[in-house]
């Protein structure tokens, strides 16, 4: 059983009644056959898998209580809308720099049009002078 339970994902120690479970059935249906070492294993005493549940929603539920929290899924859900809230703000401040920067009026925008557009004096002063 230590063999399963280190190479089954997620599988913890308290599986193992779960586990022998499984196997006895499909001993019993002949799939498998019962080896010497399986059957001489016995899971550790202890409570069952859904008393163990039970005793954690209960455990849960009352350290819940003493917090002031409501329900399992209050203290999350806050946490993930003021993270929703705070991404939402940098984006509008983001998009706020990069309107102000690159927007009609903006600073780089300016020098960079300011640099490109000639001087229609000029221009037309070459071009008179071409002729």
């Amino acid at each position: 059983m230590r063999h399963l339970i280190e190479h089954i994902p997620f599988s913890q120690d308290s599986d193992r009644w779960r586990f022998k479970q499984i196997l006895d059935e499909q001993i019993a249906k002949g799939v498998l056959t019962a080896t010497a070492a399986y059957c001489a294993f016995k899971p550790p005493k202890g409570p069952t898998t859904e008393q163990a549940i039970r005793a954690t929603k209960k455990r849960k539920a009352q350290e819940q209580r003493e917090n002031g929290a409501e329900d399992g899924d209050g203290s999350l859900s806050a946490m993930i809308r003021r993270n929703q809230e705070r991404r939402v703000a940098d984006d509008d401040a983001f998009l706020e720099n990069l309107a102000a920067k690159y927007g009609p009026g903006g600073k780089a925008g300016a020098k960079k049009n300011a640099a490109k557009k000639p001087d229609p004096s000029l221009a037309s002063a070459k071009h008179k002078a071409a002729k």
